[in-house]
């Protein structure tokens, strides 16, 4: 799930999203939902931005954006890489692709910047699990190995 102040949204494969708003007496009102026509996130993390949420539909083969209120497509990305999962790293996020390839990105209300994509994969097919960034060190892997990346010199710190 995504938790922004009081709204959560859970988004899921053949399930579709629901948004629901917590109210103080611990009831939930529904602000919206959606079967799988908008997005249907599987192995894939959700970002909070701008007011929006964003992150990957199963089925579309995209990166789409929704008004978090509303629910309403505000925009969609498709990319060689496909679906990955995204860290946020001050006001960038980095991808990693399911098929083992490592993006920079900037995400905003209006669309996804490519910054920088690897030329090859960083490791083989499939990466469903998160990365994980310490000390400017990116943490990446698959179901065989696990791979550490120092993005410290590459930031020139």
């Amino acid at each position: 799930p995504l938790v922004v102040d009081d709204v959560v949204i859970v988004s899921g494969y053949q399930i579709g999203n629901l948004c629901v708003r917590v109210l103080p007496d611990g009831n939930a009102q529904v602000l919206w939902q959606d079967k799988r026509e908008l997005l249907d996130s599987q192995y894939n993390n959700l970002l909070h931005v701008d007011g929006h949420v964003c992150g990957f539909s199963a089925t579309r083969r995209s990166m789409r954006c929704l008004d978090l209120e509303s629910g309403e497509l505000a925009w969609k990305w498709r990319s060689k890489i496909l679906n990955g999962t995204t860290l946020a790293v001050d006001d960038r996020f980095l991808l990693v692709g399911a098929r083992g390839r490592l993006a920079a990105l900037d995400i905003d209300s209006e669309g996804v910047t490519l910054l920088a994509v690897t030329s090859r994969p960083l490791l083989a097919s499939p990466c469903f699990s998160y990365p994980a960034l310490y000390n400017g060190l990116l943490y990446v892997r698959n179901e065989q190995e696990l791979c550490c990346f120092d993005l410290r010199r590459a930031a020139g710190s």
